[in-house]
Order: C-alpha cells, then sequence, then structure tokens
C-alpha cells in the first residue's frame, strides 16, 4: 500500500506518537484533548472500509492489520481505543494482539455513551476499572497526600497493572 510506504519512509514523524482508534465522535474529542496537552497524535485506525480511504482531522486513517504491520518498523508511544461501543469480544481480540507487540495501550470505558462529554480522566481510570473488574476507588486529596514525600515499592511491575502504577 502506498500510504504504508510513505509513513514507512517518514517514520521520524511518527516514532513516539499516539494513534487513536476510532474516527467516531469519541475519536475527535480524544484528539481534540491530546492537542490541549501538547501530545502527538498522528494516526488513526478504523476498520471501516469508506472511511480508511479518507483523511481524519487532517491525519491517515489506516486499519488495525495496517498498524501491527507498522509496528515493525515504528516505535509508537501509545494506542488508545476510542469506541465506546466495543465488544468485550473485540476488545480482548484487540487488546491480545497490542500485548503480544508490546504496545501500551488505553481505552474508554466501553459503557461510556458515545454521544457523551469525554475527559482526558476517563482514559486513564478506565483501564484499572476493566482490569480489575471492580467499581473504582475514589481517594480525596487528604489520602493522596499521605504518599507525599514517600518511597512506594510496587512488586509486579512489569504485570499490566503494576505497570500502569508505576507510571502515576
Amino acid at each position: 500500500d502506498n500510504k504504508l510506504q510513505k509513513i514507512i519512509e517518514n517514520k521520524k514523524n511518527f516514532q513516539n506518537t499516539t494513534v487513536i482508534y476510532g474516527c467516531g465522535n469519541a475519536g475527535h474529542q480524544i484528539f481534540n484533548l491530546l492537542k490541549k496537552t501538547n501530545e502527538n497524535a498522528q494516526l488513526f485506525i478504523d476498520d471501516f472500509e469508506i472511511k480508511r480511504k479518507k483523511i481524519f482531522l487532517t491525519k491517515n486513517i489506516i486499519t488495525f492489520s495496517e498498524f501491527i504491520l507498522l509496528t515493525n518498523y515504528i516505535k509508537f508511544k501509545k494506542i488508545i481505543l476510542a469506541i465506546p461501543s466495543l465488544t468485550t469480544k473485540k476488545f480482548n481480540e484487540i487488546t491480545k494482539k497490542l500485548k503480544l507487540k508490546n504496545i501500551f495501550y488505553e481505552n474508554l470505558a466501553l459503557s461510556k455513551n458515545k454521544n457523551d462529554q469525554i475527559n482526558i480522566e476517563d482514559l486513564s481510570t478506565s483501564i484499572f476499572k476493566r482490569i480489575l473488574k471492580r467499581k473504582e476507588l475514589i481517594l480525596n486529596s487528604k489520602e493522596i497526600n499521605f504518599f507525599d514525600n514517600k518511597v512506594v515499592m510496587i512488586t509486579g511491575g512489569a504485570g499490566s497493572i503494576g505497570g500502569n502504577l508505576a507510571l502515576l
């Protein structure tokens, strides 16, 4: 594919960038949120044929299979799964492939309505809800301040939960 070849030829423009999976309302909102935080999203993924032939928010649209192929040439920072309507089965298929390629991912909560307003916090917390399969624990600032100026040891830092905790 000519589009993929151009991306590979210009791989320095794509190294350590974020990729957004989903060209709907959620993907659009996430793109705008990332721009506000100076994070660089350079590619979109969408599996609908009609969308792949277009440009979305000035960025190329590729398939998930093409993305997996590109990971052989380009080291991406992360992929954001911006498809609130994603089934659990499809989510598990996608994340299994991402884990095999050692690609960090964030996702929107699957229960999020596609027309809801999205906040950047929706990404960072939803992965914990999915991994732990239980209600999110909200700490108040007093409880969080307890950890200020303290060394915290995270065992299992190479796993999905410990690895994400270490990023905080």
